[in-house]
């Protein structure tokens, strides 16, 4: 950082205010520092620490390497640190002192450790950590962020379980734990997360029953639990339905649902490689999870019997989204399915069409 930025100002007359990125107070205190993607290299000097005033700092897309000063302890009035998508190795202690930090980013850097000092800082409310290799359990000293409505630990390397403790994050609005190796069931405390709005598990080695709590979070927009391997049906509470005018079904309160087309959806999975091993018979098409029917009137096994396992004999139509195939069941009702490729995890239809 002592290059490309002080020194290129140190040494002439313009008031320091009028740097570009530098914002400051009415009284002449720098307040801000926005020098995101500036080409930026070396350490950050510990000098920053000497800007008392300073509240927000972000050096984000940088060249930046090496740890963060400890002299950020010296900014108590700070309250968004910002230095994602560095090469940041570690962070100091001292950075308890900074009581007032409110968001702290640290995406995609080389951070190895969380030290316990996170978890005193009692005013934060997001922190976002997704791509550094912790390789380690979920830190538990993240548990005593109460206010924290936004998590972000993607692809981390975390191993072993959730733990119950995720439950203990009763602001949480936003919870990312994608992309890690974690196990085990999916704790029925997340029950408590009654804010949660985004659950994005995705690509872990999660196993077990779905906990039907997550049906009951009726804040929850965005929900991504494929490549796992998880079981069960999910279901959502019918007030998780209301105030959409235009929605049909048995759900009481609701209008029912014309004859044609009846629309329901089928989430698929594919298993990893090694969880194919507990089952020999191949599959031809993907791994059919479950149906999620609301009024009741098909099961998935009348589809996957009616089109042999989707067989391509089945396939009426292919497109960039997927493949058509037509069911006719015992009953004569005829159902057009569409899959997305079988590689990914998708949701599907299945449309009535007589």
């Amino acid at each position: 950082m002592e290059t490309g930025w002080w020194s290129n100002y140190s040494n002439i007359s313009v008031h320091h205010c009028t740097w570009p990125g530098v914002r400051c107070s009415s009284a002449g205190s720098v307040i801000e520092i926005d020098l995101s993607g500036h080409g930026l290299n070396g350490s950050i000097t510990p000098q920053i620490g000497a800007l008392s005033k300073l509240k927000c700092l972000n050096l984000s897309s940088n060249n930046l390497r090496g740890e963060l000063p400890s002299s950020l302890g010296n900014l108590a009035q700070m309250a968004v640190l910002d230095v994602s998508y560095n090469e940041i190795l570690s962070i100091p202690l001292e950075i308890e002192k900074m009581e007032n930090l409110v968001s702290l980013n640290l995406t995609r850097n080389l951070i190895v450790h969380l030290p316990s000092a996170i978890g005193l800082l009692t005013n934060l409310t997001h922190l976002i950590m997704n791509s550094n290799p912790l390789r380690s359990i979920i830190p538990p000293q993240i548990w005593n962020l109460k206010k924290l409505m936004t998590l972000h630990l993607g692809n981390c390397q975390l191993y072993v379980s959730i733990p119950p403790n995720i439950g203990k994050l009763k602001s949480l609005v936003n919870l990312n734990l994608s992309n890690n190796m974690l196990v085990g069931p999916i704790p029925s405390s997340v029950n408590n997360l009654t804010n949660l709005a985004s659950l994005d598990l995705y690509g872990n080695q999660l196993n077990g029953f779905i906990p039907q709590e997550i049906g009951r979070l009726t804040n929850l927009v965005t929900l991504d639990l494929s490549s796992n391997m998880l079981l069960g049906l999910l279901h959502f509470a019918p007030e998780t339905f209301i105030g959409n005018k235009d929605l049909c079904g048995s759900i009481q309160g609701f209008r029912p649902c014309p004859s044609s087309p009846n629309v329901i959806f089928i989430l698929f999975r594919r298993y990893r490689a090694k969880a194919l091993k507990s089952d020999p018979s191949p599959t031809k098409n993907g791994d059919l999870f479950y149906i999620w029917n609301f009024d009741g009137k098909i099961a998935f096994e009348d589809i996957i019997k009616a089109t042999e396992d989707f067989d391509i004999k089945y396939c009426i139509g292919t497109g960039g989204y997927g493949s058509v195939y037509r069911a006719i069941l015992p009953s004569g009702k005829k159902y057009d399915t569409r899959t997305l490729s079988s590689s990914t995890d998708f949701v599907s239809t299945i449309v009535a069409c007589s």
